[in-house]
């Protein structure tokens, strides 16, 4: 899952470079799925450590 977030983060920029504000529309996605990534993260260190 981290690998998709860094991978569609990375095809916004290149679509912003290449053609413009279309890439922003890549942006979304990916900024999504850091959120998602992010909240995984914290409970897995969180709860499943405690366990």
């Amino acid at each position: 899952m981290g690998q998709v977030m860094a991978i569609s983060i990375w095809i916004a920029g290149a679509v912003l470079l290449w053609r413009g504000a279309v890439g922003v529309y890549w942006l979304v996605p990916g900024l999504l799925l850091s959120y998602v990534v992010a909240l995984a993260n914290a409970w897995a260190l969180t709860i499943e450590i405690n366990r």
